[in-house]
């Protein structure tokens, strides 16, 4: 894992995991969980294989697990995105055929790593917010 990999995460890790535990979310990065009666609301920070830029998914667990395509029983502390069928990657609500943002850790010379890292998190919060919350609330209601 390279440097900047590795600041991104501990950016994230300062930044964006506090806002997600404040939400109720357990786990350890990057794959969170939280508990709604018996719906899972499931995240994960996934990075590409080169580390150069991540994006934030999520994904649900209903009461019967039908969103979840194996393994089912598995308890909701070790349910995964990767293991559900619908999901949905933050960043493309409202934008035809976008598969949401990949948030790259490349900056230009007019800043620094560091405030690119967390102009990042900052934004990574404002889509779980505007976007994570109301997209688990309606998986909530069967929509």
């Amino acid at each position: 894992m390279g440097e900047r990999r590795r600041a991104m995460d501990d950016i994230l890790k300062t930044i964006s995991v506090p806002l997600l535990r404040e939400r109720g979310f357990k786990g350890s990065y990057p794959h969170f969980h939280r508990l709604v009666g018996d719906h899972v609301d499931l995240l994960m920070f996934q990075f590409r294989s080169d580390g150069s830029s991540f994006v934030v998914e999520i994904s649900y667990a209903d009461p019967d697990r039908k969103n979840v395509s194996f393994w089912p029983e598995t308890p909701a502390k070790e349910l995964q995105v990767s293991a559900t069928r619908k999901r949905c990657r933050l960043g493309a609500k409202g934008q035809s055929g976008v598969d949401g943002t990949w948030f790259p850790l490349d900056y230009g010379p007019l800043t620094t790593q560091a405030r690119h890292f967390k102009r990042l998190a900052l934004n990574v919060n404002e889509l779980l917010l505007e976007e994570a919350e109301p997209w688990w609330e309606l998986s909530r209601h069967g929509t």
